[in-house]
């Protein structure tokens, strides 16, 4: 999967109750699940990354339980809030390798994905 160089994150979202809410593991470990999405937000390696952070496997599921992670099959993770905290500019844009799951997601109207069937 080709990584992005640079990552960004809102304010709006770091610095929400919601996110503040969430165990310190899972907090770091939505920091690091940032930095190994492409560029649509999607990656399919959620369990590794855990793994080689050092976290337990509940904080992964506490980010998929508060919905800061969406589910998509197939091992694919959305990072829910990904176009909140980032615009990539199209001469940079490399199109996720996960149509199939990519299809699966809307976006809002305050460009948090959800999943189609979720609206």
């Amino acid at each position: 999967m080709a990584k992005a160089r640079r990552r960004t994150f809102s304010n709006a979202i770091i610095q929400s109750l919601e996110f503040q809410s969430l165990s310190y593991p899972a907090q770091v470990l939505y920091i690091n699940l940032n930095f190994e999405a492409d560029d649509d937000g999607l990656l399919n390696n959620a369990i590794a990354v855990t793994r080689y952070c050092g976290i337990q496997k509940k904080a992964l599921n506490e980010l998929y339980a508060k919905r800061f992670l969406l589910d998509l099959g197939n091992d694919v993770t959305c990072i829910k809030h990904w176009l909140i905290h980032n615009t990539i500019k199209n001469d940079r844009y490399k199109p996720s390798r996960f149509e199939k799951e990519r299809g699966m997601l809307a976006v809002r109207e305050d460009r948090a994905y959800t999943e189609k069937n979720k609206k």
